[in-house]
């Protein structure tokens, strides 16, 4: 646990220099499985990942898109349903603690990303999907741990709930 001067310190820590440091002292593990493979100190791993929880998730939403006609052979009808999906997705303003991850870390060896995401240049849409109770987060997992650096609270995503669908 933190003691609330180490909180404090932390606050006034570049961001960038956080995930850095973060990722030195957490990511230890050199693979997630046959094919999740990392760098040591090169990765942040996101504890709100259960694998279990994701699956359910992940075969909700490839039914949906599959009834949407997403996986066609066809380009063109595959690009309508793709965008059609996309428009499913309503703007919402929710609290980063309460989103679980899809995946079970985010890297942090490309400087320049990681730069661009902690400082907001970099304009990513955080995808959330809602099934059950809880929110996933489908695409944006760094702009989302950048936020979370960054001290913010609250995110503005793109959600979708599957339990409409």
């Amino acid at each position: 646990m933190l003691s609330f001067k180490q909180f404090l310190l932390e606050r006034l820590v570049d961001p960038e220099a956080l995930a850095k440091r973060t990722a030195k002292i957490h990511g230890k593990k050199s693979s997630y499985g046959k094919w999740l493979k990392t760098e040591k100190g090169g990765h942040i791993p996101l504890t709100s990942y259960k694998g279990r929880e994701v699956s359910g998730v992940e075969n909700r939403l490839y039914h949906i898109k599959k009834k949407l006609g997403v996986y066609d052979d066809d380009r063109e009808k595959q690009t309508h349903a793709s965008n059609t999906y996309l428009s499913k997705f309503k703007p919402k303003k929710m609290e980063i603690k309460d989103l679980k991850a899809t995946q079970p870390f985010v890297r942090t060896q490309d400087s320049e990303k990681l730069k661009d995401k902690i400082s907001g240049k970099s304009s990513s849409k955080v995808l959330v999907v809602q099934h059950k109770n809880n929110h996933y987060i489908q695409d944006g997992h760094h702009t989302v741990m950048a936020a979370k650096l960054r001290g913010e609270k609250h995110i503005d995503v793109h959600h979708l709930n599957l339990n409409e669908h």
